[in-house]
């Protein structure tokens, strides 16, 4: 085997060795960052609300950083917001 082609297996092993770590350890192209996620998540749902649902998610996953948690719950929130039926006529009454 040349020199080269030992080079570009070493690369191509860095290269999936780095993806696998990166999607085992769960991170996302959308991440935020835990402080910026918090207070995102504070200011689209009030800071209560928002650390009520961080403490929730810690309950459910207390091996999860705080960080994460934040990230989790506005994640979840931008989800259900974005499947979430949208109303033309407003209230009915």
């Amino acid at each position: 085997m040349s020199g080269f082609s030992i080079l570009l297996l070493v690369a191509l092993a860095l290269l999936l060795w780095n993806w696998l770590r990166r999607r085992s350890s769960g991170v996302r192209s959308g991440f935020r960052g835990g402080a910026q996620s918090e207070r995102q998540l504070a200011k689209r749902v009030g800071r209560g609300p928002a650390d009520r649902l961080i403490q929730q998610l810690q309950q459910r996953h207390p091996e999860r950083s705080r960080d994460w948690c934040a990230d989790k719950a506005l994640f979840d929130l931008e989800r259900d917001r974005a499947t979430e039926p949208m109303d033309c006529f407003g209230p009915s009454g």
